[in-house]
């Protein structure tokens, strides 16, 4: 037996057997010295069981060769996807000699492109920049074998696909299937609502395998759509599920792959389906830390937030027990196209040193908070490193009326750190910024002047309270206010101001 290697492919997938496998495995097969390789997505094991036995390794993206071999075993050749193939690696090769103007060869790929999505009516408007947009999301989706899938999946219906983002992907990739499985539109139609019904029951419920049981609590109100999952039993196929075992009464099944399931779940959350998941902000922040909905969430970059802005525009995040870096990984996929969101309370949010931050800022300045008023950022504690990136994430705050940055001392301990926060909100400032809070910042005395020149770029502040900052000269932060704007916490009051 120690001469046969046991391979456990997706070990994540097992449901709510997943844990007596592991188990099994370490506890029973490690000791029998039997050889073993097991697959996971990296938040579907428990780790520590594995770090004494086991060799863990990350899987690397595929090459170029690889992914040309995939598409071409599928498609038989596809003219699009070559000239796409092409034209990201031109790309790639543009921005490492960091060139901005396309090479010859790459401009070739690009206008057949841009005539081919025209064509096919997906692109309009700055052609130019929606194609620059819809070729980043393809030079990740190239990496990601389960991505390229889907891709080939939507190109074997259209020889023309090159999707906006992930959601976009699979929304592309789903339709493709259902066409491919169902005679007409309207069946189409039918099996994604009946499919949609069955993934939100069980996203819902964390299941990743499903029974019959589930399935009729899923669709029972709706006969038609228990009428067509028993057709589709009787054809011996349904689309995009699996099916695992089948009796006379009984049966369990799964989706294909798990992120089917999670993207039909995000787009009925969209679509405004189930509200009770995030009726709250607890209930909201209990999901942000639970990994079971991490790749949902991902997959919903861009859109969820919106759904949710839509449904709730005040949103706090100030709540017990704290986000953790898997939460906070998810709040910045949420926040990511929340258009319509007002008022966000990020208090006591910990980040793990400026990194996060910045690759937060990258997500959220796609889109920006174009309606937020109120950002409360009270006990952070950004490094002085972050302050770049928080100046990146106020800019794209262009209403933003109150802000408040109590006790995050390390952005305004130094004149230089001031500085950066101040260039990187813009010439342009803080146009609508009335309320400003730097209580208990202890601004350094050095850092008076650049804070002064911050403030001189805020022309609507009513009100500036910076208790705790003792070493600042208070006429020369008068003088970058306008002339009836309030200044608290220095126990003085400038003349003709209101209280």
């Amino acid at each position: 037996m120690r001469s046969l290697l046991v391979m456990l492919d997706g070990i994540d997938e097992a449901a709510n057997l997943k844990q007596l496998v592991e188990n099994y495995v370490t506890k029973t097969l490690v000791p029998l010295g039997m050889p073993l390789l097991v697959t996971s997505r990296p938040e579907g094991t428990r780790k520590p069981l594995y770090a004494r036995d086991f060799v863990i390794m990350n899987l690397q993206p595929l090459s170029s060769e690889q992914q040309h071999c995939i598409v071409q075993k599928q498609l038989q050749g596809s003219q699009f996807f070559e000239h796409l193939m092409a034209y990201s690696t031109s790309r790639a090769q543009d921005n490492h000699l960091n060139v901005k103007v396309p090479n010859d060869v790459g401009n070739d790929h690009r206008k057949y492109l841009i005539d081919a999505l025209q064509g096919a009516r997906l692109i309009d408007g700055d052609v130019e920049a929606e194609l620059e947009k819809r070729m980043d999301t393809f030079d990740f989706i190239r990496r990601v074998p389960v991505l390229l899938s889907v891709l080939v999946c939507a190109l074997s219906q259209s020889a023309v696909a090159l999707p906006v983002d992930i959601f976009d992907l699979y929304k592309m990739g789903i339709q493709a299937t259902l066409a491919r499985y169902c005679s007409d539109n309207a069946g189409v139609e039918l099996a994604k609502e009946m499919l949609t019904a069955i993934a939100v029951s069980n996203h819902l419920a964390k299941r990743r395998t499903f029974q019959l049981d589930d399935i009729r609590r899923a669709l029972g109100e709706k006969s038609i759509l228990m009428t067509t999952w028993r057709n589709c039993l009787e054809k011996g196929e349904i689309p995009l599920i699996k099916i695992l075992t089948l009796g006379e009464v009984s049966g369990e099944f799964q989706f294909s792959h798990l992120s089917f399931q999670e993207s039909l779940f995000g787009q009925a959350l969209k679509q405004g389906q189930s509200p009770s998941f995030w009726s709250t902000d607890d209930l909201v922040c209990e999901h942000l830390n639970d990994a079971f909905y991490r790749n949902a969430l991902t997959i919903g970059r861009g859109h969820l937030g919106q759904a949710l802005a839509q449904l709730r525009s005040t949103w706090n995040f100030n709540r017990l027990p704290r986000l953790t870096h898997l939460g906070r990984e998810g709040l910045w996929n949420l926040l990511s196209g929340a258009k319509h969101l007002q008022e966000l309370d990020l208090s006591n949010l910990k980040t793990a040193g400026s990194d996060e931050l910045i690759r937060a800022v990258e997500v959220l300045s796609i889109h920006g908070l174009p309606a937020l008023k109120k950002l409360v950022l009270r006990w952070c504690y950004f490094p002085a490193e972050a302050s770049a990136a928080l100046g990146t994430l106020l800019a794209c705050c262009p209403i933003l009326v109150h802000l408040d940055l109590e006790c995050n001392p390390a952005i305004f301990g130094a004149p230089e750190v001031v500085v950066n926060l101040h260039k990187a909100i813009g010439n342009n400032g803080l146009q609508s910024l009335e309320q400003l809070s730097l209580r208990w910042c202890h601004v350094a005395k050095t850092a008076g002047p650049a804070l002064s020149a911050l403030l001189s770029g805020c022309p609507r502040l009513t009100e500036v309270d910076v208790l705790g900052s003792r070493s600042l000269c208070h006429d020369d932060l008068v003088a970058a206010l306008p002339p009836t704007a309030l200044l608290r916490g220095m126990g003085r009051r400038r003349p003709g101001a209101t209280s």
